[in-house]
């Protein structure tokens, strides 16, 4: 597995490279793509991971594979770079940190949602503002119904949470009289 840090260099390289040239949104996307289909193959993986492969058949396959999928000159130059450095068995990482460093140069945040029911419209919208406000970038919300909650809301925002859960409340309530 390639170290998360090594991922991100790569991504923020490309990042740097994508954004001044307004192309990080196909960039992206062609990623996602690519990763999805190695997801999908495993064995595209392995076969560009296997030292005993020659390297003008790893080069092969990656033409084919860029053909096939018509991805466009800078994301098919930026496989090439990854082949010449023994990294495109890790293309899953690196566009997943990309994706990562193109939402955190255009302020957007993913945002974590729990509930014990599916939150109605108005209350979703609501709580999307409240959390644009408290983390003051545009917000991504995730929303996952979690049965064992009593009610409530928690929200996670990268490594930070937020608990608005009956669940915290009543722990709150029994440590208070406790004391």
């Amino acid at each position: 597995m390639i170290p998360t840090r090594v991922a991100r260099r790569y991504a923020r390289a490309l990042a740097e490279y994508t954004f001044p040239r307004q192309e990080h949104g196909v960039v992206n996307d062609e990623l996602r793509a690519l990763a999805e289909v190695f997801r999908e193959t495993p064995l595209l993986g392995e076969v560009f991971a296997n030292p005993v492969i020659p390297r003008a058949q790893k080069e092969r396959l990656l033409q084919t594979l860029i053909e096939r999928t018509g991805v466009g000159r800078t994301t098919a130059t930026f496989l090439h770079l990854l082949l010449r450095n023994y990294r495109v068995q890790h293309l899953e990482a690196i566009a997943r940190a990309f994706a990562e460093e193109v939402d955190r140069r255009l302020g957007i945040v993913n945002v974590e949602v729990r509930t014990a029911r599916p939150l109605p419209d108005d209350e979703r919208q609501q709580l999307h503002r409240r959390l644009e406000e408290l983390t003051g970038k545009t917000v991504r919300l995730r929303e996952i119904v979690d049965e064992r909650l009593l009610g409530g809301v928690q929200a996670r925002v990268d490594s930070e949470v937020y608990d608005g859960s009956l669940d915290a409340r009543l722990e709150a309530l029994r440590r208070q009289l406790l004391r």
